[in-house]
């Protein structure tokens, strides 16, 4: 499919205002002096002579392919009467109109304005000149292969301020120049893998799709994990899974299992146990979240790690952010807080807080799976927060800090708007200094 010229009857007149009969139009790539066809109809089957003689009323059937042009125009002597750059060809103001299929390394020309590339190969586009593409200069590249694909700007330019921007398999971008560098609008797809029958392994890396903040089920033995390095091959995936077994374990840590037998026969003859306990954890008691608007922990003395654990937890009504808060002897704080909470949906959303701790974006359809776990800082009640859930496909994740007056003593789940929750439960676990 072609598009017709810039005028729908194209004629040219000399510089006498008489039509440039015999005249000639050349036809090249914007900017360059590299020949680019045009055709006889909208068909965009039959290309044109490249020069294109007019008839002798200046006129010429002229129809442009995608890309931008460069048109001059000649007399009948070959004499210069114009010429102009930057002449837009067929749907060249519709982002992603043409799609281009690459599967080896390519170097982008101004042909590529305004496409869509899909890279079914790992491969590296190499990008013109800013100079040269000017400012406008847009196109989409969506890595649809298995590796990565690699965009380089020219020489030293940059994109967004990088050398270079790597795209991990799924990843898509919108590429644009400001006429000096280049820009991108970048959504990255978090790729999990819910239905796991094994642990993940070092392979289950970036050239899987899995990148930093991917979530793993073990459905057989029931256990989760979440990415935090998806290099080629060197994959790092941290359990977070906290069963029974965990919290017994967690519970004599830092017990000396020395024994001392009596040597003193007036001593009684058992056998004494050094008790080196720092902390243990103890478990609250699972709270349905089917329906109210708040839900208050009380949180033992010398707390200094608590864990928050939602399951399909959710809100009713359009989305509203879910909030932690935490109190001490003078009551729950609303104010205060400095947290964020990031929603990857469409091109991404960060949630920031002043009155809780942030979990973005829940609903009937938008429940939560996960756990923040709040920190306190040694020698303080300052608490840092952070999070991680995984919220139908996608995961959402945070972090933050509040600073408390006196000893915490409670923790408080409520939400931002006025919504309800409507499902799941919630639990916590705390754990307590000796």
């Amino acid at each position: 499919m072609a598009r017709i010229s810039p005028y729908a009857f194209f004629q040219e007149l000399d510089n006498n205002g008489n039509p440039l009969s015999g005249g000639k139009l050349y036809t090249y790539e914007a900017g360059t002096t590299t020949p680019k066809p045009t055709y006889t109809d909208s068909s965009g089957v039959t290309e044109n002579d490249n020069p294109i003689t007019l008839d002798s009323n200046g006129r010429a059937d002229v129809w442009l392919e995608s890309g931008a042009y460069k048109f001059v125009l000649k007399d009948l002597n070959d004499v210069l009467v114009k010429e102009v750059d930057n002449v837009a060809g067929e749907s060249t103001n519709q982002l992603g109109s043409s799609i281009v299929e690459l599967s080896s390394n390519t170097a982008i020309s101004s042909s590529y304005l305004f496409n869509y590339i899909d890279c079914t190969e790992s491969i590296a586009l190499t990008l013109l000149s800013a100079s040269v593409a000017e400012e406008g200069f847009t196109f989409i590249v969506k890595n649809s292969s298995n590796g990565t694909v690699i965009i380089d700007p020219d020489g030293s330019e940059t994109i967004d301020g990088e050398l270079t921007l790597t795209l991990n398999p799924s990843d898509w971008s919108i590429v644009f120049c400001d006429g000096v560098s280049w820009k991108t609008l970048t959504k990255s797809n978090v790729v999990n893998n819910l239905s796991a029958t094994a642990p993940p392994t070092t392979s289950d890396d970036n050239t899987q799709g899995y990148s930093i903040s991917s979530r793993w089920l073990d459905v057989t033995n029931d256990e989760a994990y979440v990415c935090l390095d998806a290099s080629t091959g060197a994959a790092v995936w941290l359990e977070t899974t906290l069963t029974s077994d965990d919290l017994g374990a967690a519970a004599v840590k830092g017990v000396d299992t020395d024994f001392t037998s009596p040597t003193d026969d007036s001593l009684p003859t058992t056998l004494a146990v050094q008790n080196k306990i720092t902390s243990i954890y103890s478990l609250d008691t699972e709270v349905l979240t089917t329906t109210g608007t708040q839900f208050d922990f009380s949180i033992p003395a010398n707390a200094k790690k608590i864990i928050v654990m939602m399951n399909d937890m959710g809100l009713d009504g359009t989305a509203d952010n879910a909030l932690i808060q935490i109190g001490d002897s003078g009551g729950v704080e609303t104010t205060g807080y400095n947290s964020n909470s990031y929603d990857p949906s469409g091109t991404g959303t960060n949630i920031s807080s002043v009155n809780g701790f942030a979990i973005a974006n829940l609903s009937a359809a938008r429940t939560a799976t996960g756990a923040m776990v709040l920190d306190k800082k040694n020698g303080s009640n300052e608490w840092v927060s952070t999070h991680t859930a995984f919220r139908s496909d996608r995961t959402i994740s945070g972090a933050g800090v509040k600073a408390l007056s006196d000893e915490i003593t409670t923790l408080r789940i409520t939400r931002s708007g006025t919504a309800s929750f409507d499902s799941g439960s919630v639990n916590i676990a705390v754990e307590v200094s000796e």
